[in-house]
């Protein structure tokens, strides 16, 4: 179940990477892409691994 938790704060993130895009903050939406990633590969190992 905590891979859910972390699979939708993944999600979050991105949409808010995508919207500091828009708003020209590009080094806070590269962050955010990064954690994304990041967040949803710790996702999906911490479900192959279950």
């Amino acid at each position: 179940m905590t891979f859910l938790n972390t699979l939708f704060l993944g999600l979050f993130m991105l949409i808010w990477g995508i919207r500091e895009f828009q708003q020209e903050r590009k080094v806070f939406g590269w962050l955010l892409i990064v954690l994304f990633l990041f967040s949803v590969f710790v996702s999906v190992q911490s479900f192959v691994l279950l």
